[in-house]
């Protein structure tokens, strides 16, 4: 670019390494991630993030190994972030869809089937799937049974 100054061009040149970089580091993570070494792919998807933090997949992976940890809670908080970054840089629209549902599994797995739902619904905005209507009509089904034995009880 002829109008750009020498600080800009280094600027520039240093974001493109960077990005490159961060998609290093994730693949990095990945191969973690498939080995179940979480705690190195946790550090992978971080350093990925402090590469470049425009990009939610990095923490959508993260969010992936919280919910193989079992930490549900930190799961959807990093889901939340993951949405938040993905609507400010203009992630697609299955991207954030995705994030939703790993939150609605989350819920699932905390106990929480009216907030999946509620999740899923949102998934569903984002990007309508045939598996979240499926596991939709079923948690609502499951809902009415539960309330219904707790009425007869």
């Amino acid at each position: 670019n002829p109008d750009e100054t020498e600080e800009e061009a280094v600027a520039r040149k240093k974001m493109k390494a960077d990005k490159t970089a961060s998609v290093s580091a994730k693949k990095k993570g990945n191969d973690f991630y498939s080995q179940k070494k979480f705690e190195e792919a946790l550090e992978a998807y971080g350093e990925a993030i402090e590469l470049d933090g425009t990009n939610m997949s990095f923490l959508s992976n993260r969010a992936a190994v919280y919910f193989e940890q079992k930490k549900y809670e930190a799961c959807i908080e990093e889901c939340k972030k993951a949405i938040e970054v993905g609507r400010k840089h203009r992630a697609g629209f299955a991207d954030i869809g995705k994030a939703y549902s790993r939150m609605a599994k989350a819920s699932i797995k905390m106990g929480d089937k009216e907030q999946a739902v509620e999740y899923l619904e949102n998934a569903q905005m984002e990007m309508h799937t045939k598996e979240n209507e499926r596991m939709i009509r079923t948690l609502q089904l499951e809902v009415r049974k539960e309330a219904a034995a707790k009425y007869v009880d």
